[in-house]
C-alpha cells in the first residue's frame, strides 16, 4: 500500500530533517511503503531523544548565584536567557520568536510515530513485524504525551482532569487538520493509556537492537510512571512488577572508575545508555550533555545526599574546586550520559513508592534497599515499619536518583502538593527578590509558547 503522510503545518514542527515525509515529494526521496522503510523511522535520530531539561531550573533543586567566579558556570548572569526566566519564574520562558524544544521536539517526534501508527492502521493485511511496529511507535507517542501533559498541564487529579487543559491531541500525521485548542488532561491520560495496553501484546521482552527500541518491560514502565502521576497506586505497583520481572538490573557504582584527566561527560566509565543494563527504554536529553556545566545543587539538595557514601554526589556533581574552576561549589557535572526514558532504578522506586503507600510496608523498603545497596559505598539497610518514614526515603531517594534532570523534580513537586504531609514550599532569592513557591503553585506548570499560541489562537495560556 502506497499513503503520503503530510506534516501539520499548523502547529509549526521543526522538521527540517524529514523533507522524505512531507506533501511535495521531492526527487528521488522516499515515500514509505514497506514494513522495512517504516522500521528505519524508528531509528531516526530524533526519535532517539526525549524530554528536556531546562523544567529542573523551576524546582527547587536548582541553584544560581548571581555571580560566580565558577570558570565554567558564571552564575544567573551567565546562563541562557530561558534558563534565566525559567529560574526566576517569568510569566513566559522563552521569547516571542524563540523555540521552545520541549514543546517543538516532542511534536515533531509524534509527527514520526503518527505516520507509522496512522500507515498500520490503514493496512488490511499487517505482518507480525508490521504490529511490532506500530506497538513501538504506540509507546513511542505515549511517552511523548506523558512528558508534555505533566509538563504544560497540572497535575492529575480525577476531579478536575476532565477540564484541566493540556496540550493538542494529534494522532495523525496530516497538513490538512485545522488548528487543535488543548485538550483535557484526561484526554490525553487516556490515550496514553489505551497506546500502551494495545503495544503490550506485539512488543518484544527484549528490545529489538538496542533499549532505544520498544519492548513489554519499557511499556509496563511506561504505565507504572503514568498510574503512579494520577495517584492510582494500586495499578502503578502492578505495572512496576510486571516490568521488573522482565528487565532488573542494576549497575553497581561501587564499580565505576574514574578518570581524573577527563572533564565531565565520559569522567566515569558509566556505559551508555544503549550498553546501560539499567535502560529498559532509553533516550538521551536533547542535547547531549542536558544540564551539564549549568547549574548548581541547591542547599536542600546537597543536605540529603550522604556525602561520604553516596557515589551519586561524587560522580554526578564535580568537586574539584581549584583543577577545573576557581570556587568551592559543586557543579553538576554528571560523568555519563543521563537516560530520560525508562530505568530499572525508577522502576525500583515507583515500586517501592506504590508498596509504602498501599501495599506491604517491608517489600517498600526491600526494593529501596535494592536500589540503595548499588550506590552507597557502605550500605546499612534501612529499617522501620512506619509506611510514612518508608515513603519519606524513597521520596528522598527518587531526589536523589533524578537530581537536576529534566521533568522527574517539577513532576514530583506538582503531584506531591496533594498530601501536606509530603508537599513542598521552597523560597529562592536573588538580586534582592524573593520568590516563595507553594504547593499547587500555578508556575510549576510550563507556559504555553508564546511563539506557538501567536500561530494558534485557539491555545489558551497557562496562568503563571
Amino acid at each position: 500500500m502506497k499513503k503520503t503522510y503530510l506534516l501539520p503545518l499548523t502547529l509549526a514542527l521543526l522538521l527540517s530533517g524529514c523533507s522524505d515525509f512531507l506533501g511535495i515529494k521531492p526527487k528521488g526521496s522516499l515515500i514509505p511503503e514497506s514494513d522495512k522503510d517504516f522500521e528505519y523511522m524508528l531509528n531516526y535520530a530524533q526519535l532517539l531523544k526525549a524530554g528536556e531539561s531546562y523544567p529542573a531550573f523551576l524546582t527547587d533543586d536548582a541553584y544560581l548565584p548571581l555571580t560566580s567566579d565558577n570558570m565554567i558556570l558564571q552564575g544567573f548572569n551567565g546562563s541562557e536567557p530561558y534558563r534565566r526566566n525559567a529560574y526566576s519564574f517569568q510569566k513566559d520562558i522563552f521569547a516571542d520568536s524563540d523555540a521552545d524544544p520541549l514543546w517543538d521536539y516532542s511534536y515533531q517526534r509524534l509527527y514520526y510515530y503518527n505516520t507509522i501508527i496512522n500507515w498500520a492502521d490503514g493496512a488490511s493485511d499487517l505482518s507480525e513485524k508490521g504490529k511490532s511496529i506500530r506497538a513501538e511507535a504506540l509507546v513511542g507517542r505515549a511517552m511523548e504525551y506523558l512528558y508534555l501533559v505533566n509538563g504544560y498541564g497540572k497535575n492529575y487529579d480525577p476531579a478536575t482532569a476532565g477540564s484541566d487543559l493540556a496540550v493538542p491531541l494529534i494522532t495523525e500525521a496530516l497538513a490538512t487538520q485545522a488548528p487543535k485548542a488543548r485538550a483535557t488532561v484526561q484526554e490525553v491520560y487516556d490515550l496514553i493509556l489505551s497506546d500502551l495496553d494495545k503495544a503490550i501484546p506485539s512488543l518484544p521482552v527484549k528490545p529489538i537492537l538496542n533499549p532505544f527500541r520498544a519492548s513489554k518491560p519499557a511499556a509496563y514502565g511506561l504505565l507504572a510512571r503514568a498510574y503512579l502521576y494520577m495517584g492510582d497506586y494500586a495499578k502503578a505497583l502492578k505495572n512496576a512488577d510486571e516490568a521488573l520481572k522482565l528487565s532488573s538490573a542494576l549497575l553497581n557504582y561501587n564499580t565505576l572508575v574514574v578518570n581524573p584527566e577527563k572533564l565531565g561527560l565520559n569522567m566515569v566509565n558509566m556505559p551508555v545508555p544503549r550498553d546501560n543494563p539499567e535502560s529498559i527504554y532509553a533516550r538521551t536529553a536533547p542535547y547531549s550533555f542536558g544540564n551539564t556545566y549549568c547549574v548548581f545543587p541547591s542547599q536542600s539538595l546537597e543536605s540529603i545526599f550522604d556525602k561520604e557514601n553516596d557515589l551519586r554526589w561524587q560522580h554526578i556533581f564535580d568537586h574539584s574546586s581549584q583543577i577545573y574552576y576557581t570556587s568551592p561549589e559543586p557543579l553538576y557535572m554528571p560523568g555519563w550520559q543521563i537516560n530520560l526514558g525508562v530505568t530499572t532504578p525508577e522502576i525500583y522506586l515507583i515500586a517501592a513508592e506504590c508498596e509504602a503507600r498501599v501495599g506491604d510496608p517491608q517489600r517498600a523498603l526491600d526494593r529501596l534497599n535494592t536500589l540503595r545497596k548499588n550506590r552507597l559505598i557502605k550500605y546499612t539497610p534501612l529499617a522501620s515499619s512506619d509506611k510514612s518514614q518508608i515513603l519519606k526515603w524513597v521520596l528522598a531517594e527518587r531526589r536523589r536518583e533524578f537530581a537536576e534532570v529534566g521533568l522527574f523534580r517539577l513532576i514530583d513537586l506538582k503531584r506531591l502538593a496533594k498530601a501536606p504531609e509530603n508537599a513542598v514550599t521552597f523560597t529562592r532569592t536573588l538580586d534582592g527578590k524573593t520568590w516563595t513557591i507553594t504547593p499547587g503553585d500555578p508556575r510549576l506548570v510550563l507556559p504555553i509558547p508564546r511563539k506557538i499560541i501567536l500561530k494558534n489562537p485557539l491555545l489558551v495560556p497557562n496562568e503563571r
